[in-house]
């Protein structure tokens, strides 16, 4: 039996080999890993793109804690402060464009403002069922807030009933307003604007300004804004020869001081006053407004000055266990309007509307922490003290010669006094992450004291 040969490469040849394998698995290598981290960078930029195109997460406080406004099981509008800049919402009215079923009906003026949310509104009833919420405190009357939006943080405007955490007058819904407050980092801003209506001289002068920062870092803060507005109006009063029927200055301002002693406490006291001075007699017959564009004529120049001043002092503390809140308020309106009430220029009839309204409240609240897991839970009392006086003298300059009765003039004064206390809580166990179950429940007392009286004199 021949044993087998074993056959070898010769040395070179093994050589070669051995080159173009060490040379092909340098190249190989970065190549390989380029392909493994291809897809790594595509995964990553189109993770990147999809973030670019995200809205921007907006919290709000629709009740009455911070939440994303995705996750609020309400129908929710709610602008921001670019938002409401971008957009150049200066007023109620403005902001009707940017939210669905939302309506305001004014009269040009600071006057006779309503709001309906989905088509509910009390024309006569000084009671309004869309409640206006300012940091928190809440406005019993229309004429006691009709801003110019300035220095805002976030307007949110919820539609439907909101009565477990707003309480009265949220049969409609809530416009809730939110304006920045003072931190660490100084920062100012001034604007100014002027208009002229079709080269007629018809001035328009808008102005405002606001600057806040510390003024001991970490701890105390201060904060103070303005706006100042003042217009010739649209109207000419032919009957008067005047040219400022509807004439503006409005002046309004707000000062905010911020401590917070610790981590865990966030005081704030905020002082706003308005004034506004406004011509109320731009109305005449239809007919005679759509012949004669910008003018009228009317017998006697309406006026309307409108003072509110108010005050808030709110105090919050977020501890492990529970979040604290406490806000004490207090809002004084001073309403005075005289205007022709016939809206010719006979003078046949005056109307003169003083109007004093001061409310104190006090709301206090017990809430879970931010991260309290599946079970969040809150519960609180307010309190409402408001008087609200009005006289309205009816001015028959002519009397009734027809009937025998000279001029005379009649007074219907009313004073009310309104003591309102509630008790209210709500609670949202979430499932799943997704399903939330929430049960609601307020007590509330409103009594109501009225006194009248008719006066009458030539």
């Amino acid at each position: 039996m021949k044993n087998a040969k074993e056959r070898f490469l010769p040395a070179g040849v093994v050589t070669a080999i051995f080159a173009v394998a060490l040379i092909s698995s340098f190249f190989s290598a970065p190549f390989a890993a380029a392909q493994e981290k291809k897809p790594k960078q595509e995964t990553a930029q189109k993770e990147k793109a999809q973030k670019a195109l995200e809205l921007e997460t907006m919290t709000v406080t629709a009740q009455k804690r911070e939440e994303n406004i995705q996750e609020v099981p309400a129908s929710i509008t709610a602008l921001s402060e670019i938002q409401i800049e971008d957009a150049g919402i200066k007023d109620m009215e403005d902001l009707v464009y940017y939210t669905p079923n939302l309506h305001v009906v004014k009269s040009g003026n600071h006057a006779e403002q309503q709001l309906i949310i989905r088509g509910s509104f009390n024309r006569m009833n000084p009671n309004p069922p869309v409640g206006v919420f300012v940091d928190g405190v809440g406005y019993s009357r229309h004429l006691a807030y009709d801003p110019d939006f300035y220095d805002i943080e976030r307007i949110e405007v919820l539609k439907g009933p909101q009565g477990t955490l707003f309480g009265r007058n949220t049969e409609a819904g809530v416009i809730n307003i939110i304006t920045k407050k003072p931190g660490n980092i100084w920062e100012g801003k001034v604007s100014a604007g002027y208009g002229d209506l079709e080269g007629e001289g018809y001035d328009t002068h808008d102005y405002s300004g606001t600057i806040r920062g510390p003024l001991i870092k970490d701890r105390l803060f201060f904060g103070i804004s303005g706006k100042r507005y003042f217009s010739d109006g649209y109207y000419q009063n032919d009957y008067l020869g005047t040219d400022d029927v509807e004439d503006r200055d409005d002046i309004s301002g707000r000062a905010t001081l911020r401590w917070t002693p610790t981590d865990v406490w966030d005081i704030i006291l905020n002082i706003n006053a308005d004034r506004y001075d406004d011509g109320f007699g731009g109305f005449a017959p239809l007919e005679e407004m759509r012949h004669n564009t910008h003018h009228v004529n009317l017998d006697y120049e309406s006026d309307l000055e409108n003072d509110l001043n108010g005050q808030s002092l709110s105090l919050d503390y977020e501890g492990d266990w529970f979040r604290f809140t406490s806000i004490t308020a207090h809002r004084d309106v001073d309403y005075d309007l005289a205007y022709d009430m016939d809206f010719t220029q006979v003078d046949l009839w005056r109307n003169y509307y003083d109007l004093d309204q001061d409310q104190w409240s006090q709301e206090v609240r017990l809430a879970s922490p931010k991260d309290s897991g599946p079970f969040k839970w809150l519960i609180g009392g307010y309190y409402l003290d408001e008087d609200y006086d009005v006289d309205c003298t009816f001015d028959y300059r002519q009397g009734f010669p027809a009937w025998g009765i000279p001029p005379y003039m009649t007074t219907q004064k009313s004073k009310l006094h309104t003591e309102n206390y509630a008790f209210f809580g709500q609670a949202t166990y979430t499932l799943w992450e997704k399903l939330g179950l929430t049960a609601g429940l307020r007590y509330e007392h409103d009594e109501k004291e009225l006194g009248a009286a008719l006066l009458r004199r030539p």
